[in-house]
């Protein structure tokens, strides 16, 4: 199992890295795209990845494809992580609260397509117990995740795309060098190589 994510990670970090648009646009698309995935947007990361790549012309694909890194199975402990992280920042917190907090990841994380009604419903009911308190720590922990991540990710996939464009230059470069014959030679006789 571990091999087989490692393998799918690297399938889509070379489809990524090999998009066809300019370096700039695919490196914001994907920063706009990690600022939506952490942002305080679960449940339309989708179509606000789409919107704003449109509105900000970027590359969508770039864009879409890091807001599936928060779904429903990574996102309740990215959601803890970030009440936590807003906790930190702002002090305070009691016991009633991360309780709050560890019943709406657990709903959050139980949200099935095939019983979408109930589980919106249950997800609501453990966030309406949340508290100003709650809903202010999160949102603080969202906005310094979701910021400093897209701040990391554009210089890495920036100078990621390029370095992926120049590898693949120099290997399609050094596979036409191996397939001509070399400057002022014959080219093999394949006649003289069957006798």
């Amino acid at each position: 199992m571990k091999r087989k994510i490692g393998v799918s990670a690297r399938i889509w970090a070379r489809r990524l890295l090999g998009l066809g648009d300019p370096p700039r646009s695919i490196a914001m698309g994907a920063a706009l795209g990690v600022l939506i995935a952490f942002g305080p947007t679960y449940g339309l990361q989708l179509l606000l990845a789409i919107g704003l790549a449109l509105l900000l012309r970027v590359n969508k694909a770039a864009t879409v494809l890091p807001t599936f890194l928060v779904n429903p199975v990574t996102g309740p402990p990215i959601f803890v992580l970030q009440y936590l992280l807003g906790r930190a920042v702002l002090g305070g917190g009691t016991e009633a609260e991360r309780e709050h907090i560890r019943r709406l990841a657990e709903a959050l994380g139980a949200i099935r397509l095939h019983e979408f009604g109930a589980s919106i419903r249950e997800a609501l009911a453990a966030g309406a117990e949340l508290g100003w308190g709650v809903i202010w720590a999160v949102l603080v922990g969202m906005a310094i995740s979701a910021g400093a991540l897209a701040l990391l990710t554009y210089p890495i996939v920036f100078r990621g795309v390029i370095w992926f464009r120049r590898k693949r230059a120099e290997r399609r470069a050094g596979s036409r060098a191996a397939a001509t014959p070399a400057a002022g030679g014959k080219p093999p006789d394949d006649a003289a190589k069957s006798t």
